[in-house]
């Protein structure tokens, strides 16, 4: 079930939930997000401009095409889930949504990992306030995996790194808790593909980065209004 809520300026589009079969063609967007300012989008949906599995564009179904994250190269849900016993790729997405005063909190929770470890779970808080969207995203286990997160900016915005901080269109801050070096602008070129309407593809911007994950170390992004 995807949810609509607003705070302030900021929109935010999120899916509250997911029950997966694998006989559907479900996008692998639990954890994806669109944001707007002031009605204009800012994080994206990279849409999909093909069912043909020779276009460049098929696999936008991927996390990797959305606002979203892998650990340990997996998803939330196996690729391919017609070929494992359905034990294999039992989980539950669930979401919280909280107004406060100042803020507006939505928490996401999927325990889609545990083919990582058994009782691996994963949990992704947005807070949005008036001049800033965190994305905190979290594990339940001290031992450090690997967590790679996309962010998928609109076609109007440019990407810029500069005196180590990135900004879109020096209208945006974009900082993280990890090295900004790390972070790779339009690394792979399929990923940059968006499509608003079937059969037709777009080029759009997007952040990339690997960094470490523990629940001692949470994985946390900002942007801010400048």
């Amino acid at each position: 079930m995807w949810n609509r809520a607003s705070y302030q300026n900021w929109t935010i589009i999120y899916k509250s939930s997911e029950v997966f079969t694998p006989y559907t063609h479900s996008h692998y967007d639990f954890l994806h997000f669109i944001l707007l300012d002031n009605n204009r989008p800012l994080l994206i949906d990279s849409g999909r401009g093909s069912y043909d599995p020779s276009n460049t564009h098929y696999a936008s179904y991927l996390p990797q095409y959305h606002n979203s994250l892998i650990i340990n190269d997996l998803s939330y849900k196996p690729y391919n889930a017609l070929r494992y016993p359905p034990t294999y790729f039992h989980y539950k997405c669930t979401s919280e949504i909280d107004q406060q005063c100042n803020s507006l909190i939505i928490k996401l929770y999927t325990d889609g990992f545990n083919r990582i470890k058994p009782n691996f779970n994963l949990s992704r808080t947005i807070e949005i306030s008036k001049l800033s969207v965190k994305i905190i995203d979290n594990i339940n286990d001290a031992s450090q995996y690997i967590i790679e997160n996309y962010f998928h900016i609109d076609s109007r915005f440019n990407i810029i790194k500069k005196n180590k901080n990135i900004y879109f269109n020096e209208k945006y801050q974009f900082s993280s808790n990890n090295l900004i070096d790390r972070y790779s602008i339009n690394k792979q070129d399929n990923f940059r593909l968006d499509s608003e309407n079937y059969g037709d593809t777009n080029i759009k911007n997007y952040l990339s980065a690997k960094n470490n994950i523990s629940s001692l170390k949470p994985v946390i992004h900002e942007i801010k209004k400048l």
